[in-house]
C-alpha cells in the first residue's frame, strides 16, 4: 500500500520558521465516522504560546498548540494508520505531534514519533478523552511530558501501545513516558 503525505514545510526543508502552524485541523468534527487514514503527517511548526489563533468551526485554534495535528471542538474522528512524525514547536508551545482539546478522538495503529516541543511533545490531551490502540509514541522531547501528557482532567485510554525513548529535556521534567 502506498501512503498519502500531508508536510507542512514552507519551502526550506532547513528552516523550520518557515512551516505551517498546523498541518491537519478536525474542529467541531462530531461525526464518529469521520477517518483520517494512511497518511504521513510531518513538518508543522506550531509557535509558542496561547497569545494568538484562529476560530474554525467554532473552536479557538492556538498558533501554538498541534503542530502536526490539532483536534477540538468536541470532535470524535478517528486517525487511523497514520504516522505523525517531525512537527515541532518554539518556545510555550505544545502538542508537536498532536494536541486534543475538549475531544473524543480514536488514534488507533497509528505512530507519533520524533516531535518536539516546549511542552507535551508526542500527544498533548487537554481535558480531552481520546481512545489510543496499537500505537507506537517513540522518540518525542519536551520539557514534560515527553511521550503522553494528560492535563485538566484529561480521562484517555490507552491500549496495546508501545511507549519508549522519549526524552524530557529540562530541570522541570518529568514524564518521559505519560505525565499526569
Amino acid at each position: 500500500s502506498h501512503t498519502s503525505r500531508l508536510d507542512g514545510d514552507g519551502g526550506n526543508p532547513a528552516i523550520t520558521t518557515d512551516d505551517v502552524l498546523h498541518v491537519l485541523i478536525a474542529a467541531g468534527v462530531t461525526d464518529t465516522a469521520t477517518t483520517i487514514d494512511g497518511f504521513t503527517i510531518s513538518r508543522g511548526f506550531a509557535t509558542g504560546g496561547t497569545a494568538t489563533g484562529m476560530s474554525v468551526n467554532g473552536a479557538t485554534i492556538f498558533d501554538g498548540q498541534g503542530a502536526g495535528i490539532h483536534i477540538n471542538g468536541n470532535a470524535g474522528c478517528n486517525v487511523v494508520n497514520c504516522t505523525i512524525e517531525q512537527n515541532a514547536g518554539g518556545l510555550g508551545s505544545s502538542g508537536g505531534g498532536m494536541f486534543i482539546y475538549q475531544s473524543t478522538p480514536r488514534i488507533l495503529n497509528s505512530k507519533v514519533l520524533n516531535n518536539g516541543s516546549s511542552y507535551e511533545s508526542g500527544i498533548c490531551n487537554y481535558a480531552a478523552s481520546p481512545y489510543i490502540a496499537g500505537c507506537v509514541i517513540s522518540g518525542n522531547s519536551s520539557s514534560y511530558g515527553a511521550g503522553i501528557a494528560n492535563l485538566y482532567a484529561a480521562n484517555p485510554v490507552i491500549v496495546n501501545c508501545v511507549i519508549s525513548g522519549n526524552k524530557t529535556i529540562s530541570s522541570i521534567s518529568g514524564g518521559g513516558g505519560i505525565w499526569n
